[in-house]
C-alpha cells in the first residue's frame, strides 16, 4: 500500500479573494440601495483536499452562497462543511450524505488490524471493527 492511500480525497471549493471582496461590496451596495439583505454568488473553482480520516473532527450540512435558506429547506443542503482537529474548515462540494458515503467507502478499504493513527489526540479509528 502507498502512503497516500491512507488519505481521504474530497472536492473542496476554492475561492478567489478578489471575487469574494467584489461580491461583498456588491452585497453591501445592494443593501444600501434597497435595505434588503441579499447573498450573491462568488466565483470558485473546485479543487481537492486530502486528509487522514482521523484528522476529521466534524462534518455537516450547509448551503452555499448560490443557494439560500428557503432553497435549502425545500431542496436540501447543497454542500458539506468539513472541520479538522487542527481548526481548518473546508467547503466540500458534495452533499453531506455523499461525503459520508465516500468517507465510509475509504475506511472500509483498510483491514481491521490497521489503525489509522494520528498524533492530534483524536480517537483511533479501526476499520471494520
Amino acid at each position: 500500500m502507498k502512503y497516500t492511500d491512507n488519505f481521504f480525497k474530497f472536492p473542496i471549493r476554492l475561492y478567489d479573494i478578489v471575487s469574494l471582496q467584489e461580491t461583498a461590496l456588491a452585497e453591501e451596495k445592494h443593501f444600501e440601495e434597497t435595505k434588503e439583505i441579499t447573498t450573491l454568488p462568488a466565483n470558485f473553482a473546485v479543487g481537492y483536499k486530502s486528509l487522514r480520516p482521523n484528522d476529521i473532527k466534524a462534518f455537516g450540512d450547509a448551503y452555499s452562497n448560490e443557494s439560500n435558506l428557503e432553497l435549502a429547506m425545500e431542496e436540501g443542503f447543497n454542500i458539506c462543511v468539513v472541520e479538522t482537529f487542527q481548526g481548518d474548515v473546508y467547503e466540500c462540494n458534495l452533499k453531506t450524505e455523499e461525503f459520508e458515503g465516500a468517507l465510509n467507502e475509504h475506511i472500509i478499504k483498510f483491514p481491521a488490524s490497521i489503525a489509522l493513527n494520528t498524533n492530534n489526540n483524536s480517537p483511533t479509528v479501526l476499520a471494520n471493527s
